[in-house]
């Protein structure tokens, strides 16, 4: 969720993962990066209304990402003026103009880090002063790449829930028995491991 100062006072930044909530939940832009596996791997603030440097330094957060990260981005209070250097690291995410929030308006990204053509689960959302708090609800489709088994992840109102195959039966060492091909393929355009 994303709120600005006039939409919940003081505003609001939430992003939760498993029930967990992970944003810094400070005034800007909130940023969780969320590995393949479903791990948060990175959760930071950029105050991209007071700090002239914050928009530099959220790209630059944003360029070290992995490829094939998921990430999440919530703007609390206001984030209007200092997002232009982060303009080129946000669009390679998946967003689109208008990048900038109105004064202490709204603004929500689902996005992917990864080469090529991006995820249809992408979104955006932007509500103007006085007009939110803004939410969404997206399915993002992970893959678990040691077994290729997919999982999928709800973004629902801000909140992510992971959802996952069913524990599999561990063998004599230890490792779990992940039998691909008992399992549906939940997103047919993506091979599993075992068509590959």
């Amino acid at each position: 969720m994303s709120a600005g100062f006039d939409d919940i006072r003081g505003g609001n930044s939430s992003i939760t993962i498993d029930g967990l909530e992970v944003s810094p939940n400070k005034r800007g832009h909130n940023v969780v990066a969320v590995d393949q596996e479903g791990n948060v791997i990175g959760a930071r603030n950029f105050d991209t209304h007071e700090d002239s440097s914050a928009g530099k330094n959220m790209a630059n957060f944003i360029e070290s990402l992995p490829t094939h990260t998921v990430v999440l981005i919530a703007v609390k209070d206001s984030g209007e003026k200092f997002v232009d250097d982060a303009a080129n690291a946000l669009k390679s995410l998946g967003a689109t103009n208008p990048l900038n929030p109105d004064f202490r308006g709204s603004w929500l990204l689902v996005g992917y880090k990864g080469n090529g053509e991006k995820p249809s689960w992408i979104r955006q959302e932007q509500q103007a002063r006085s007009f939110g708090p803004c939410y969404i609800t997206t399915i993002v489709l992970l893959m678990l790449p040691l077994y290729g088994i997919h999982a999928r992840v709800k973004i629902n109102h801000g909140v992510a829930n992971c959802v996952c195959p069913p524990a599999q039966p561990k063998d004599d060492a230890g490792i779990e028995d992940h039998q691909g091909d008992s399992l549906p393929n939940p997103h047919p355009t993506l091979p599993r491991k075992e068509d590959q």
